[in-house]
């Protein structure tokens, strides 16, 4: 039976790229199985060649449970062992789509059930769902799809707060507005003229902020490895201001790439409660902390380079960091700790 879900537009033409992707999510990540999808890998007929490697890969979790009872640990460079040469998975090419762990067979898509609404979305850590929000020239738009398919996750949302999404969502496509006035408009900040000194603060803040958070993400010290290089000691926001101008010029649809990549993860984390845990003030913070993220990447990712496929990567490797931890959360409390929680320092983040 089809179930009605809200989707944004892209949703049924995403593909995966398969062997074709330049930075797989094989790599990086530990998939998480569950007791029901272990034991069926365990007993799966197979090559003795695969047996061996899904028995080496599969390692039970010091405190099993149903949902999550053991974990396909990573080789020693970092990537799944039944990740082939040529980028596609073995178990899947000698048993089929069918045997792979749930994880594997939706990622980068996302079934949920919230305020009473179903909806469908492509999490922006997939290099793929990044290419499609930047090659396109209209906002992005949401609408009805019909799936064969239920919600993997149900959340109990007020419908206000949905319609406070889709408001927000709303403000965020009036081109009309710099995106950074929209984006002060979302997070309710006042309307201030941050002069050079508080958004080079603000720099130096966000720097130091995720050169402690990178060494806990591969991805973001991978992709965030020349930033942390340029925009640190002297000069480093005059070369951060060069370089922005730099990105600019080289992607003049540059601000509407960012625009739809934001709307397409505020609409993947349910903003404003991508984290339950924080007020709504501190989620309006934390999302300026995702736009200036976004941004200190992917400048300082393209300061040598040129292609569009490189930028792509580094907005991708940045979202690995931000959709697929407790960035909200962490983000509010490192900006609390460092005094610029306050509106007019804050604001600073949108211009960077």
């Amino acid at each position: 039976m089809k179930n009605e879900f809200i989707a944004p537009d892209y949703y049924e033409d995403f593909m995966c790229k398969c062997g074709e992707c330049r930075n797989s999510c094989c790599l990086g990540w530990p998939i998480s199985v569950s007791m029901k999808e272990y034991f069926n890998l365990i007993g799966i007929e197979c090559s003795d060649k695969l047996h061996h490697e899904i028995e080496c890969a599969l390692h039970l979790r010091d405190e099993p449970e149903s949902g999550d009872y053991a974990v396909i640990s990573q080789n020693w460079l970092g990537d799944c062992p039944m990740h082939g040469k040529d980028g596609l998975c073995a178990l899947q090419r000698e048993c089929g789509e069918g045997v792979l762990p749930r994880l594997c067979r939706v990622y980068p898509r996302r079934l949920e059930a919230a305020g009473g609404l179903k909806k469908a979305v492509c999490s922006n850590s997939c290099e793929k769902v990044i290419e499609l929000m930047m090659n396109r020239e209209t906002p992005l738009s949401f609408g009805k799809i019909y799936i064969d398919a239920e919600p993997e996750i149900t959340r109990d949302i007020d419908v206000g707060f949905i319609l406070y999404e889709y408001d927000a969502l709303k403000t965020l496509r009036r081109r009309s507005l710099p995106l950074s006035e929209r984006l002060r408009i979302i997070c309710g900040f006042p309307c201030v003229n941050a002069g050079n000194d508080t958004a080079s603060s603000a720099l130096c803040v966000l720097s130091g902020m995720l050169l402690s958070m990178s060494e806990n993400s591969a991805s973001l010290s991978r992709f965030g490895a020349d930033s942390f290089r340029r925009y640190s000691g002297s000069g480093a926001f005059e070369r951060y201001i060069k370089d922005s101008e730099r990105l600019s010029a080289l992607m003049p649809d540059l601000e509407s790439a960012y625009e739809n990549i934001l709307a397409n993860h505020m609409f993947y984390e349910d903003f404003p409660l991508s984290d339950e845990r924080i007020a709504a003030r501190d989620e309006r913070l934390s999302l300026a902390a995702v736009y200036a993220v976004l941004r200190f990447v992917t400048v300082g990712y393209m300061a040598e380079r040129s292609e569009r496929s490189d930028f792509a990567d580094a907005a991708a490797g940045a979202f690995r960091f931000i959709e697929h931890t407790a960035f909200y959360l962490n983000a509010a409390a490192a900006l609390h700790a460092v005094k610029l929680a306050d509106e007019n320092a804050a604001a600073a983040l949108l211009l960077l």
